[in-house]
């Protein structure tokens, strides 16, 4: 039995049963046989001979926390010379249900990976749908990849990861030149996997091939207007205030732009995590810059992908205006009067957080819960840019330390909140500032009770929280 059906000239012809794994898929006269069960010795092979190692000399592992540390699984290369017969074992066929489960998995974390789908996309998406009539294949790709990540399928089938990959590598360029959107979001995801594996050089590839392709179709994020125009029926898929799906997108012009702002999260995460520089072109990363110093200029409704964009942007931006403080040398009033602004931002941010966070507790939906551990992070970003602003200064200044703590405290409060589960679905930033904070509290518990006075005792709790927590986030967040 055979159907086809077409996503911008991307054929998808089904062969065979439908429980099996994937079809052919046929690009412009040349066909991709995703996963079937010949030549798979080979093409493992050449997936681990040709892997690209880590650049060890740009990795500072101790500031890694739990995304990189302990990762074990083998290398998995990019540069891969795709096969013609591309990748089962001949003993292994996955199931419907066990796709299914994959993608179930990988849509439960997918405020943590920043995914945002229409109501309509996240459906097919979670039906496995590869006709290409709703959602593009390559992302359905992705998301089975995601789900041996998460579900460590490497224990009991080591090649099954690799098949996807293959698979991912194989589809994903074909969607540049006439799918921007899903480009720019199967990047994102694959740049994050990549870095999720410890191969920073290939994870900043993907992510320079989704700038490429903002690039490509001049797109800009301040500029609304050529958003609706990707999308003239406007609002298609409206979301249910009800449902508390804040990081549903409403419709195709949302999702791009969404999709720029979870590149702009990522950026900014491994600029704060491996310590390297930016890969943002100049105007973009002015154009994010203006977004998140200007209230006027965001969202008017709650979004999370926005909101997480600016809040890994604001710590950023706190901690480079920390290491322009000198003690003993710059005078703290006007190195103040310099950076109130992103202090001034960092509050309004946090209250605005606190207000999404009070909306999304009235809310019942299946992703309520999942949204509410995503704004309780942001909330934890900006406290923590609060909180080690405050704690820089060199002499006993009874303010400064008072809000200091203020914020810092409020960071061990919002993570005590956190069920065991919870810690699956954090970002590994959030190690980060845990690390800042209990680096805030010591130097506080160091003064002694003379100068600490009733908080004494609770800084030595907090601390105590943040370690303890730093350990369930190693345990938690998979191939840590």
């Amino acid at each position: 039995m055979e159907n086809t059906a077409t996503y911008n000239s991307f054929n998808v012809v089904g062969h065979g049963d439908d429980n099996l794994l994937y079809k052919t898929q046929e690009y412009e006269g040349t066909i991709y046989p995703c996963l079937n069960d010949t030549a798979h010795e080979s093409a493992m092979a050449d997936i681990q001979d040709t892997s690209v190692p880590v650049p060890e000399e740009v990795l500072d592992w101790e500031d890694l926390g739990s995304m990189f540390v302990r990762a074990t699984l083998p290398d998995i290369s990019l540069n891969s010379a795709p096969s013609s017969n591309i990748l089962l074992g001949p003993d292994y066929y996955p199931t419907a249900e066990h796709l299914m489960s994959l993608r179930l998995l990988f849509l439960s974390h997918s405020q943590q990976l920043g995914l945002s789908l229409t109501q309509a996309k996240i459906d097919a998406l979670r039906n496995g749908d590869l006709s290409g009539r709703v959602i593009h294949p390559v992302l359905v790709h992705v998301t089975h990849l995601w789900g041996c990540l998460l579900a460590h399928t490497d224990i009991e089938n080591p090649s099954e990861e690799a098949d996807h990959l293959q698979c991912v590598l194989n589809v994903l360029p074909s969607t540049v030149e006439r799918d921007v959107v899903p480009c720019i979001q199967a990047y994102c995801l694959m740049a994050v996997y990549y870095y999720f594996r410890r191969q920073i050089s290939i994870g900043r590839e993907m992510l320079l091939k989704a700038i490429d392709a903002i690039q490509h179709h001049d797109l800009h994020l301040n500029e609304r207007n050529q958003f609706t125009e990707m999308d003239p029926e406007g609002s298609i898929n409206p979301v249910n205030p009800q449902h508390g799906t804040s990081f549903i997108a409403s419709n195709l012009a949302d999702e791009a732009r969404n999709a720029i702002l979870q590149l702009l999260y990522i950026d900014r995460t491994a600029e704060m995590l491996i310590k390297l520089p930016s890969l943002l072109p100049e105007e973009l990363n002015s154009e994010f810059k203006e977004l998140a110093m200007d209230v006027d200029l965001l969202s008017t409704t709650p979004n999370i992908p926005e909101t997480r964009a600016v809040s890994i942007h604001l710590l950023c931006e706190s901690q480079h205006a920390i290491a322009q403080y000198v003690p003993g040398i710059t005078p703290l009033s006007s190195w103040f009067e310099e950076h109130s602004g992103i202090v001034s931002r960092l509050q309004y941010q946090l209250s605005q957080i606190k207000t999404m966070l009070a909306n999304i507790a009235l809310q019942i939906s299946e992703w309520a819960h999942a949204s509410e551990v995503a704004l309780k992070q942001c909330a934890i970003l900006c406290a923590s840019g609060l909180g080690t602003i405050f704690g820089i200064s060199p002499v006993i200044n009874a303010e400064w330390q008072r809000q200091s703590i203020h914020f810092a405290m409020e960071v061990v409060s919002i993570t005590t909140t956190f069920i065991e589960d919870d810690y699956m679905l954090l970002d590994p930033v959030i190690s980060l500032c845990w690390n800042l904070i209990k680096n805030v509290l010591t130097k506080e518990q160091d003064k002694g009770p003379m100068y600490s006075g009733i908080f004494h005792h609770d800084n030595f709790q907090g601390i105590t929280v943040l370690q303890q927590s730093t350990v369930k986030l190693q345990k938690f967040i998979p191939y840590t």
